[in-house]
C-alpha cells in the first residue's frame, strides 16, 4: 500500500515545514494539512484511441497548479499523479481543471471543465469532471489534517489562558506556571488513504469531534489521552471507513466490562482500549468497530502473564493482539490487551529502555514487518518502551519529540507516503 515517494518538491516541502511554526503554537484549535492527488482515471473518452489529458488543481484560493501537464490514457485508464499542496486551514475547497487535445495535426488543448469538492478535514476525496464532447475524468485525491488544541501546549499563552480560564462566578485563578512540554512518539506506517489527526481537545470537545468527524464519514481509529494542567485531554487518529464505531470513556471496570458483553454480543469488537487514573481508581475507554470474528479481552495480567497470553491466543485460537495498555495497579504494572481472528501476524515487545527499542525499530528497515502500537511508561528511573508489530511494509517511527517537531515530522512522513497508526505521549 505504499503511495508516492519521491514526488514532492523541495519548494513545497519547505513551504510545508515553515507552516509548522503557526502548528506550534496555536492561539485556539486549528488544523493544517496537505492534500496529495494520487491519480486521474479517464472515464470517458471521445477519442477511438487514447485521449491526451491536461490537468490542473489548486487549493483554497483560485490559483491551480499544473498536476499532468500532458498524458495519454484510455477510457478506465488511470495515470499517476502522486503530487502535493499545502492545506493553511480547514475546511478547504479543492478545486481542479482538465484540458483534452483536440488538434488533428498539432496539439490544441480544449477545456473540459472545472470542478471542486468541500474538505472539511483529513479523508479520501474524489471529484469528477465532465463534459459531452470533451470526456469525462476523476481525480482521486488523500487529504490529511492535523488540529491541534490550545491546552494542549504547555508554556503557550493560549495554553496558560486556558488553564487559568475561571468558572463562571468563580475569580480567575493565579496564571499558571508553565510546565516541561509533552514529549511525542508516532508509529507511521505506508498508506494511501489521507487521515485526520486530532490532539490535546478537552474530552467534552474530542466527543464532539468524533461525533462531527463520524457524520463525515471518518471514523476514531485510535485514542490516546493524558492530563495536564489538572485537565484530561483526548487525541485521536481518524479514516475513512463504512464500519458502525462506537466510543465510550471514562468507565470503571465493573462499567467496561459490561459495556464489552453487551456491545460484542452482535458484531462490534473492541480494536483500541485506554486505561487511566480518575477519581482514585482506574478508568477504561474503548474503540469498538462493527468487525465480526472471534475475539477476547484479557485485563490485569503481569507482564510474563500476558506475553505468554499472546503467544497461546495466536498459536491456539489464530488471535492476534490489536492493541495493549500496560497501566498502574498499586506498586505493580499490569497489562490489558484485545484481541481478535487475523491472518497477519502479529508479535509483541515487551520491557525495552529506549536503546534497546530503538535498535529493535531500525532492525525492521527492509523487512515486511511494521508497527502498529507504541505504548511508554516509567518503571522506576527506567523509561520502558513496548510495542506491537505486524506483517506488512516497515514504515517509521518518530521517537521523543515536542509537539511542534512532530507537526514537522508528520509533514515529511506524508511527503513519503507514510501515515499515523499510533500516537503515545508522556512528560518526564
Amino acid at each position: 500500500m505504499r503511495a508516492q515517494t519521491g514526488t514532492w518538491s523541495a519548494v513545497l516541502l519547505v513551504t510545508l515545514l515553515l507552516g509548522g511554526a503557526l502548528l506550534g503554537a496555536p492561539s485556539q484549535a486549528s488544523a493544517e494539512g496537505i492534500v496529495t492527488f494520487l491519480q486521474m482515471t479517464a472515464d470517458r473518452c471521445p477519442e477511438s484511441g487514447a485521449c491526451e489529458w491536461r490537468l490542473s488543481c489548486g487549493a483554497g484560493g483560485p490559483e491551480e497548479s499544473e498536476m499532468i501537464p500532458g498524458a495519454d490514457a484510455r477510457t478506465k485508464y488511470s495515470v499517476a499523479i502522486n503530487k502535493g499542496l499545502a492545506i493553511r486551514t480547514f475546511p478547504i475547497t479543492i478545486h481542479c481543471t482538465a484540458w483534452e487535445d483536440d488538434g488533428w495535426f498539432g496539439t490544441t488543448w480544449e477545456k473540459v471543465g472545472s470542478a471542486s469538492v468541500e474538505a472539511p478535514a483529513g479523508g479520501d476525496y474524489k471529484l469528477t469532471i465532465a463534459n459531452r464532447e470533451q470526456g469525462t475524468v476523476s481525480i482521486r485525491m488523500a487529504v490529511d489534517s492535523l488540529e491541534i488544541g490550545p491546552a494542549a501546549m504547555p508554556g503557550t499563552a493560549a495554553a496558560a489562558a486556558s488553564a487559568a480560564r475561571p468558572a463562571a462566578g468563580k475569580k480567575a485563578a493565579a496564571p499558571a506556571k508553565a510546565t516541561a512540554p509533552r514529549t511525542l512518539v508516532g508509529a507511521f506506517i505506508p498508506q494511501k488513504n489521507g487521515h485526520a489527526v486530532v490532539i490535546g481537545l478537552e474530552e467534552k470537545a474530542f466527543k464532539a469531534k468524533v461525533d462531527e468527524l463520524s457524520g463525515l464519514g471518518l471514523q476514531i481509529d485510535d485514542i490516546e489521552t493524558w492530563e495536564q494542567g489538572g485537565k484530561r485531554l483526548w487525541s485521536g487518529i481518524f479514516r475513512n471507513s463504512p464500519d458502525q464505531v462506537q466510543l465510550i470513556t471514562g468507565q470503571d471496570w465493573d462499567k467496561f466490562s459490561t459495556s464489552w458483553k453487551k456491545l460484542t454480543g452482535g458484531k462490534m469488537r473492541l480494536t483500541d482500549m485506554e486505561v487511566y487514573p480518575g477519581g482514585g481508581q482506574n478508568l477504561f475507554a474503548g474503540v469498538f468497530r462493527d468487525l465480526g470474528e472471534s475475539h477476547s479481552l484479557w485485563v490485569g495480567q503481569t507482564r510474563k502473564d500476558f506475553a505468554d497470553k499472546v503467544k497461546e491466543l495466536a498459536g491456539f485460537k489464530g488471535q492476534r493482539l490489536l492493541d495493549f495498555e500496560p497501566y498502574g495497579s498499586g506498586t505493580a504494572t499490569l497489562y490489558a490487551g484485545t484481541f481478535r481472528v487475523d491472518t497477519l501476524a502479529t508479535d509483541l515487545w515487551t520491557g525495552l529502555k529506549l536503546a534497546d527499542f530503538q535498535s529493535r525499530v531500525n532492525g525492521l528497515r527492509g523487512k515486511n514487518t511494521q508497527i502498529i502500537d507504541i505504548e511508554t511508561y516509567k518503571d522506576g528511573k527506567d523509561r520502558i518502551f513496548e510495542a506491537v508489530t505486524r506483517t506488512g511494509p516497515a514504515g517509521d517511527v518518530v521517537m521523543g519529540v515536542d509537539l511542534n517537531t512532530f507537526a514537522k515530522r508528520w509533514l515529511e512522513m506524508i511527503g513519503k507516503g507514510e501515515r499515523l497508526v499510533s500516537l503515545e505521549s508522556y512528560q518526564e
